[in-house]
């Protein structure tokens, strides 16, 4: 069955809010705003409901700190680091990890209709266990 390509997170399908197993399919540069302020388009399959999903990474030119948090952390879940966004896209390609989805409010900016975008980047399901049992692990040799 043909599954549309959404062309932005407010044309994503309307999935329940919750955690999803994706693969990423390819980042695209682009430019947003008046100030053509760089913006990174981030294509995810989803793996436990085979959809398309968008999300977007936004680079305002006044180095906003939470632009700079979730380019940090979606990097940080597929173990690549922040200059590769922009200098090796394609290395993304085929990277797992977790999306927490969450719908977003209505406002004048999103045409006011509630859509599905990524909250949060998570590391994949096998990396989580293994953290867990790293602190595990620690806290065993502390007591």
């Amino acid at each position: 069955m043909y599954k549309p390509i959404p062309s932005g997170p407010w044309k994503n399908p309307p999935v329940k809010e919750g955690i999803y197993t994706a693969q990423i399919v390819e980042l695209t540069e682009t430019v947003y705003g008046a100030a053509n302020d760089p913006m990174l388009k981030v294509l995810f399959r989803l793996l436990d409901t085979d959809d398309y999903f968008v999300t977007h990474l936004y680079f305002p030119k006044t180095n906003s700190i939470k632009a700079q948090q979730r380019l940090y952390h979606f990097c940080g879940c597929v173990g690549l680091p922040k200059y590769a966004v922009l200098d090796e896209p394609e290395s993304f390609a085929n990277r797992r990890l977790r999306l927490d989805v969450r719908e977003v409010a209505p406002t004048k900016a999103n045409y006011a209709v509630p859509y599905h975008d990524v909250y949060r980047f998570l590391p994949p399901e096998e990396d989580a266990e293994e953290a867990i049992g790293a602190e595990e692990e620690r806290d065993v040799l502390v007591r």
